[in-house]
């Protein structure tokens, strides 16, 4: 459980620095491309993707990851209504909120199975970029485009 909460925790980190003028999918993508490529780093990277994959199998490390994206999906509510200026109260930014948590559990769910079962990263194309234009499709273009500053 620590593994994936502390993974959600610098998803949320990663969302709040977020800078208004520029797309989900470039702020996701200069994070990758500045992301440490620390041996500790790398290891907790491995950790998240096999708690990822054992928690479609295993009862309470699938509560934790859900408990994870849920409590992800409470501070994008924040994030969503701040860049839309809008109340975190709006329903459709509590829907939008709810259809990125989905896009990105599902998408991270996907991608941690293919790690594991020894899939090449590079054969998985951007999936960063796949995932932002996931979140801008689900939210029906609402979110992952620059906004006004």
């Amino acid at each position: 459980e620590p593994v994936l909460a502390q993974d959600g925790e610098e998803f949320v980190a990663l969302l709040r620095r977020w800078p208004r003028d520029v797309s989900l999918e470039d702020h996701l993508m200069e994070w990758a491309m500045n992301r440490t490529k620390d041996p500790d780093q790398q290891a907790f990277d491995q950790a998240v993707i096999k708690m990822t994959v054992l928690a479609e199998q295993e009862p309470d490390l699938r509560t934790a990851w859900l408990m994870t994206n849920d409590r992800i999906e409470h501070a994008l509510v924040e994030i969503f209504a701040d860049r839309l200026r809008r109340s975190p109260d709006d329903i459709e930014v509590r829907m939008h909120a709810a259809a990125a948590t989905a896009v990105v559990r599902v998408i991270s769910e996907d991608v941690s199975a293919a790690l594991m079962e020894g899939a090449d990263p590079t054969s998985l194309g951007n999936t960063l970029g796949q995932m932002a234009r996931a979140v801008h499709i689900a939210t029906g273009g609402a979110i992952g485009d620059p906004v006004d500053p």
